[in-house]
C-alpha cells in the first residue's frame, strides 16, 4: 500500500512538472498572455456558466434594474426614488457609468456587451502585472488561472443585472498598474463611482504599491515612507468623500443605509447563520493568501504593520456581512490575493511560491461556484446543464 501510494505521488509531481514545463514554453510565444485570457474565459464559462435565458425572459430583478439604470444614464444627478428594499435604490452615487452613458448616448446593453470584453483585458493585464512581479510567466499563468475561476473573475461575465463590479474591479487592477501620483489617484476615483465598494480594496492597493514597487514596510518607529502612488490613491479616497457629500447636498442623491434589508445590522443578523459559506464563497480558499499578507506584514514590518492590515482585513469582513450581497463585497479583496501569492514567491522563493498558487488553483476548480445574496445561495451552474435545459424549454415550450 505505501509503495502504492509513493507511486501516485510520484505521478503527481512528474505531471506537475510536465504542466509547468509546457505552461513556460507558452509563456515564451507572441501573444500568449491573450491566449491564456481567451482560454481561461472559455473554462469559465463552462463551468460557470451565465444565466442568459433572463435576457430573452427577463424576471422582476433585471427588468427593474435595467429600467432604474436607463433612468439613471439618462438623468444622472436626478434622484431616482426608487425602492429602498430592491438594489437600484441604493446606486445613486454610482455614477461613472451614468455621466459616460449620458455624454455618449450609449444604454444599459452597450455596457452588458462591454463588461465581457474588459473581462479579457481584466486577465490580459493581471497576467502582465503578475509576470513582472514574479519574473515567471509559469507562475502568473497558474496565479490567473485560480482568479478566473473565483467571483473576482466570473463577475465580468455572471453579471446579467448590471451590477457592473467588473469594471469596478479592471479599475482597482489599473490603480495597481500605475505609477506616480496622478493615475493611481483617476483610477481609484473612478472606481469608486462605479462602485462605492471598491474602497475596501484600497488598504491593499496601497500595500502593493509599497511592496512591489520597492518601497520598505519598515517597522513604526524607523524611518519609512508611503510611495507616490500610495499618496495618490489615499487622496482618492479623501476627494470621493468631499464629492460624494457634496453631490448628495446640492442634488439630493442618496442611498439608505441601516433601515432596510440590503444593508444595516439586521442584514448582519441575517447573515451571521452562514457566515462561513458567505465568506468562502466572494475569493474561496484564497482566504488562505490574504492570510500570506498577515503573515509576511509581520515578518517585515513589525506588530505594527500586521496589526494594521489585521484591522483593515477585520473591517472590511464586518463591512461586507452588514450588506446583503456579501459574494459581491468579499471579491474587493482580490488585491489582497495577488499580494499575498506574489509574497510568498518573493519570500519562500519561486518553486514553493508556485506549488502554493497551484494548490489555491485546484481548491478553486473544486469549490463550487456559488453566488450568495443573504441566506439565499444560487449556484451558478455549469454550461451543458443550462444549455440542456434551455434547448429541452425551447423544444416542448416554444420558446426559452
Amino acid at each position: 500500500m505505501q509503495a502504492e501510494r509513493e507511486t501516485l505521488a510520484q505521478r503527481i509531481v512528474a505531471s506537475y512538472d510536465v504542466c509547468m514545463q509546457w505552461l513556460e514554453q507558452l509563456g515564451a510565444r507572441q501573444y500568449w498572455e491573450w491566449k491564456v485570457a481567451l482560454v481561461l474565459v472559455g473554462c469559465m464559462l463552462f463551468f460557470s456558466l451565465p444565466s442568459w435565458d433572463l435576457y430573452w425572459e427577463p424576471n422582476g430583478l433585471v427588468t427593474n434594474n435595467w429600467d432604474a439604470l436607463e433612468a439613471q444614464f439618462r438623468h444622472p444627478l436626478t434622484p431616482l426614488h426608487a425602492d429602498p428594499d430592491a438594489h437600484y435604490g441604493q446606486i445613486g452615487f454610482r455614477l461613472l457609468l451614468p455621466v459616460i452613458s449620458y455624454v455618449t448616448g450609449v444604454g444599459v446593453p452597450f455596457w452588458l456587451v462591454v463588461q465581457p470584453l474588459a473581462g479579457v483585458l481584466f486577465l490580459v493585464l493581471l497576467l502582465k502585472l503578475l509576470t513582472k512581479a514574479t519574473e515567471d510567466a509559469a507562475t502568473a499563468m497558474v496565479m490567473v488561472a485560480g482568479m478566473a475561476f473565483i467571483y473576482t473573475g466570473k463577475a465580468f461575465y455572471v453579471d446579467v443585472v448590471g451590477y457592473f463590479d467588473g469594471m469596478a474591479m479592471l479599475l482597482i487592477l489599473l490603480a495597481m498598474w500605475s505609477k506616480g501620483l496622478l493615475l493611481p489617484m483617476t483610477m481609484s476615483l473612478m472606481a469608486f463611482f462605479v462602485d462605492e465598494r471598491a474602497i475596501m480594496a484600497v488598504p491593499t492597493v496601497v500595500l502593493w504599491q509599497q511592496y512591489v514597487g520597492g518601497v520598505a514596510l519598515m517597522p513604526f518607529g524607523k524611518k519609512w515612507k508611503l510611495s507616490s502612488a500610495g499618496v495618490g490613491i489615499g487622496i482618492s479616497v479623501i476627494i470621493y468623500l468631499i464629492m460624494r457629500y457634496l453631490i448628495g447636498r446640492e442634488f439630493g442623491l442618496g442611498a439608505e443605509v441601516g433601515s432596510t434589508p440590503l444593508l444595516g445590522l439586521e442584514t448582519l443578523r441575517t447573515n451571521y447563520a452562514t457566515m462561513p459559506l458567505l465568506l468562502l464563497t466572494g475569493i474561496e480558499f484564497y482566504w488562505v493568501a490574504v492570510g500570506a499578507v498577515v503573515v509576511y506584514a509581520l515578518r517585515k514590518g513589525g506588530a505594527g504593520w500586521c496589526m494594521l492590515v489585521f484591522a483593515y482585513l477585520g473591517a472590511a469582513v464586518f463591512a461586507s456581512l452588514l450588506s446583503l450581497d456579501v459574494t459581491r463585497s468579499i471579491a474587493y479583496l482580490f488585491p489582497a490575493v495577488v499580494l499575498g501569492m506574489v509574497m510568498v514567491v518573493k519570500e519562500e522563493g519561486l518553486q514553493i511560491g508556485r506549488g502554493f498558487a497551484a494548490g489555491l488553483l485546484v481548491l478553486a476548480i473544486l469549490f463550487p461556484p456559488i453566488f450568495s445574496v443573504g441566506n439565499m445561495h444560487l449556484w451558478m451552474g455549469p454550461a451543458l446543464p443550462k444549455i440542456a435545459k434551455w434547448i429541452w424549454s425551447y423544444t416542448m415550450g416554444g420558446g426559452i
